[in-house]
């Protein structure tokens, strides 16, 4: 599937979640897109990684991070976008964001 990595992730209201733009400057803020929640899902450690994390699934992370990491629009597999949104609902605090990358790469319309 094509996947545009440029879309914004939307707070419940609407309107796009802010983060900050990685300048040290204080109040300082970006859009949160859709390339940059996926790549945070793949790569932020979870508790779990310690114990139950093979070589070959950080391998497999890497390499669909690699891919999310050129930008624009991207071709993802079934598997890579699932590889995707399980690490998302695990890594990400609360719902929203693994919420809204979900819908992204998984529309029911």
């Amino acid at each position: 599937m094509k996947v545009d990595l440029s879309q914004p992730i939307l707070e419940l209201d609407g309107s796009v979640s802010m983060i900050p733009d990685g300048s040290g400057v204080e109040g300082q803020l970006k859009p949160l897109d859709l390339g940059t929640a996926c790549i945070r899902a793949l790569f932020t450690p979870s508790r779990d990684d310690e114990t139950k994390d093979t070589p070959e699934a950080k391998q497999k992370r890497f390499a669909v991070g690699v891919l999310l990491g050129k930008g624009g629009t991207v071709s993802l597999t079934v598997e890579e976008a699932a590889l995707i949104v399980s690490r998302a609902w695990v890594v990400y605090m609360t719902p929203l964001v693994p919420g809204r990358i979900q819908e992204l790469l998984d529309p029911k319309d």
